[in-house]
């Protein structure tokens, strides 16, 4: 906003004015916000980011145990006559699909959100 004035320090400033005002009168009224800091702190977002890479790290790792499971000819592509060599792409293919696939029940799990 102009002058130097940040919206969020102005809405704060006149829900304190009229909370001051409600405070008179017979109307209960709770503020959703009391200070200028953001509800999402950044040790906050650093413990989601944790989370996430803890999951996803998680998660790889069962993804490459469930494709070394796999059949040969599933997991392995013919290079010349004689020799088979891992199909890379299909093996990060089958990883990355393993954890999109996986990620919304493991953070629900993390975050004890199952219940």
């Amino acid at each position: 906003m102009g002058n130097g004035l940040k919206e969020a320090e102005l809405t704060l400033d006149i829900s304190e004015r009229a909370q001051k005002l409600f405070d008179k009168t017979p109307i209960h009224t709770i503020m959703t916000r009391t200070s200028k800091t953001s509800s999402v702190t950044a040790g906050s977002k650093i413990s989601t980011m944790v989370i996430q890479r803890k999951i996803e790290s998680s998660l790889e790792e069962e993804a490459n145990e469930s494709w070394s499971k796999l059949p040969e000819d599933q997991r392995l592509k013919r290079i010349g006559f004689f020799r088979k060599d891992i199909d890379l792409e299909k093996k990060d293919k089958f990883v990355r699909d393993y954890i999109n696939e996986h990620f919304v029940d493991r953070l629900k799990k993390e975050m004890e959100l199952d219940q």
